[in-house]
């Protein structure tokens, strides 16, 4: 790789860009966040826009549990159990509305997927635009002084 340019360097500065310091143990940081969700990706993207070196890690999917297995599923689940009752409800509105007989459960759990893959995308993409931002899938672990 060819040395940079003073006027690189200052480029690179002026958009955030840093490279990890490397020590004997791994990178340094000025902030580490554990856990990804909403908290952790906003508390990230604070520090790193003030010039912190930010590293975060994220065991699983980015989004946390709220996005994940928690918040979303749990409304996408209730709103699609309640539509039934709502085409029921329509027709004494005048509306001509035949109701569902069943749920395509197949369906209903890929546009679930779906759902939860996009907001995936949207907390990655955040983290993305940070560009101090390291993202870390590894068990964190302490030496032992036995």
């Amino acid at each position: 790789m060819a040395p940079q340019t003073l006027a690189q360097s200052k480029r690179k500065k002026r958009q955030g860009i840093r490279t990890m310091t490397k020590t004997a143990h791994g990178y340094n940081y000025d902030y580490f966040v554990i856990g990804a969700g909403s908290g952790g990706v906003r508390s990230s993207r604070i520090a790193a826009s003030l010039g912190a070196k930010v590293g975060i890690a994220e065991y699983k999917d980015i989004g946390g549990t709220c996005v994940n297995v928690g918040c979303v599923p749990k409304k996408i689940m209730a709103y699609a159990a309640d539509y039934h009752g709502h085409f029921e409800d329509a027709k004494g509105y005048g509306w001509d509305v035949t109701a569902p007989r069943r749920l395509n459960w197949k369906k209903f759990i890929t546009r679930k997927n779906d759902e939860i893959k996009r907001l995936n995308g949207i907390y990655d993409g955040l983290l993305e635009s940070g560009r101090h931002l390291l993202r870390w899938s590894r068990r964190a672990t302490r030496p032992t002084h036995h």
